[in-house]
């Protein structure tokens, strides 16, 4: 067994340049920690944070020869258990941290399943598809509140997206590579980057989340050939770093996060004297345990003696001239701990707290609920045709046809996690002035996430999606309470966010959520393990 060294999140490094000939030098860094138990064939790591203890966390490693997924707990580095179920390879994985879930690929299987963390064993659900050949690659990413599983297939040379709590196949698109493996999902820039393993092809493609493909291909001169993993270091919403692994170089290539995809440096990693080699999967993140980030290769990958190796971010940095972002904050933008909730990342911050009052922890995510479900308005602002350049007011939800104007929600849900709503309500309660009276209680409209409520205005409002999701004509007074049904469009864990509006000239005002009776999201969770609870 290799060492288990531990690796403290603030460890420096002394880092040397080496040059190895070809169009590039590659610089040299040093690796903190070895972790390996006993799978065999590892290929992808991924990462988990424990949200009750900061200073905790977990490494996984696929295992594909004894079709299983080893966990370690980090620091320590020690063994802790293994997710198992597989029809096939467990190849590649992913953590959904919305919902504590292991994701990961079943090749062979012509599936993917999905593990709770951090109790492991059996898969919890699977999801499949009948286009389904031979699954490799996976990425977890986020779209109006719901969790999407990026799957690739080496076969039919497609990804797959798919919704992750029902399993629902919501749309496909053609990678357009010779074989792609490697994929990463990127939240903040809704990107998801696919690369090329084929040998002797060597490029990465970015597409949209919705499969539109964003140019240029990129590592096509830098990568020698091989190009297996990808993995994303943030720095704010918008900026940071696209790392890829050249496996048969046995070398990393970084590149700008934003097009045209720069290179900016090549690395390798080595511990006294053992290079890390035919690095297969990779992975890095940056949470509170490793908040300047933790980058995890495999090493041997494909070999018997392989292992997880992993490195402080820093080491990184400081060998190619990059920055370091804590918890992937910009460090000139928005910030973990600013009061507000402003970060992809998010899920409650300082003082708005709705989510999980007086329990947000110090990355500003709430506790993994247990079995307790937790929803809430966590943003609303109104907007006005008259006024289209005015910032969102704050202080009552109005709707109204003439002059227009509309309110905005965005409602989190937390502690689902598998189970079935059975039934969701948004209650809103007429404001106590007698001008807020009307004979239309108003319409509401999904939309998407994509605004702020400090700064939403009437030309900046998001597009009305669909149908109305359900409506309250009738007579309203100051006090009454008016309920929507959201039933079918709340399915699980996630950020969801509505538009209020109104066709009559006689506009109704509601409380806010800064009112005492402001805005309760109720929804009836049922499983067939235990009775229906209801959250609020």
């Amino acid at each position: 067994m290799r060492s288990r060294t531990g690796l403290s999140p603030c460890t420096l490094a002394l880092v040397v340049s080496v040059p190895l000939g070809g169009v590039h030098a590659a610089e040299l860094v040093t690796v903190d920690q070895e972790l390996r138990e006993g799978g065999n064939n590892y290929d992808d790591p991924c990462f988990w944070q424990d949200p009750s203890d900061p200073g905790a966390a977990v490494a996984c490693m696929t295992s594909k020869d004894d079709d299983l997924v080893e966990c370690f707990s980090l620091p320590s580095g020690t063994f802790v258990g293994a997710a198992t179920g597989f029809a096939g390879a467990a190849n590649n994985c992913d953590v959904d941290a919305r919902r504590a879930e292991l994701v990961t690929t079943d090749n062979g299987g012509a599936r993917v399943l999905i593990h709770a963390l951090p109790s492991l064993g059996a898969p919890i659900r699977e999801l499949a598809s009948p286009a389904f050949e031979e699954v490799s690659g996976v990425c977890v990413g986020h779209e109006k509140g719901r969790s999407l599983v990026f799957v690739t297939d080496e076969e039919t040379g497609m990804v797959y997206v798919l919704d992750s709590v029902t399993g629902q196949e919501l749309r496909s698109f053609s990678y357009d590579l010779t074989k792609a493996e490697g994929i990463a999902c990127d939240d903040g820039r809704e990107r998801v980057y696919v690369c090329d393993d084929q040998s002797d092809s060597r490029s990465c493609r970015a597409f949209t989340y919705a499969g539109t493909a964003v140019p240029p291909e990129f590592g096509v001169v830098e990568t020698g050939s091989d190009s297996e993993g990808v993995a994303v270091y943030q720095c704010g919403r918008e900026d940071g770093y696209i790392i890829v692994s050249d496996q048969s170089n046995d070398e990393f290539e970084v590149f700008d996060r934003q097009e045209p995809f720069k290179h900016l440096c090549t690395f390798e990693l080595a511990r006294d004297g053992d290079r890390t080699t035919a690095t297969d999967g990779i992975d890095v993140v940056q949470i509170p345990a490793y908040p300047n980030g933790l980058f995890g290769a495999c090493d041997g990958c494909g070999g018997s003696s392989d292992e997880l190796d992993l490195v402080a971010w820093e080491r990184i940095a400081a060998a190619c001239g990059l920055r370091v972002c804590p918890l992937g904050a910009s460090g000139d933008g928005p910030v973990c701990g600013d009061g507000r909730i402003d970060r992809v990342e998010e899920e409650c911050d300082g003082a708005d707290d709705a989510l999980c009052p007086g329990a947000c922890a110090a990355d500003c995510t709430c506790p993994v609920p247990g079995t307790e479900p937790v929803a809430a308005v966590i943003a609303d602002a109104t907007v006005r045709k008259a006024a289209p350049r005015d910032a969102g007011a704050d202080g009552l939800l109005e709707a109204g046809a003439r002059p227009p104007k509309a309110a905005f929600l965005r409602v989190r849900v937390r502690g689902v996690a598998g189970q079935t709503i059975r039934e969701a309500r948004l209650h809103l309660t007429v404001a106590a002035a007698r001008s807020s009276k009307s004979n239309h209680g108003g319409e509401i409209y999904a939309t998407s996430c994509d605004w702020d409520e400090q700064t939403l205005t009437w030309d900046g409002k998001p597009a009305l999606e669909g149908s109305a999701i359900d409506a309250q004509p009738g007579r309203w007074r100051p006090g009454n309470q008016v309920g929507f049904d959201l039933t079918g469009y709340i399915v699980g864990d996630g950020d969801y966010c509505l538009a209020l509006t109104s066709p009559s000239r006689d506009r109704i005002r509601y409380a806010s959520r800064e009112m005492s009776r402001g805005p309760v999201v109720e929804i009836t969770v049922c499983s067939a393990e235990a009775p229906c609870s209801v959250g609020r």
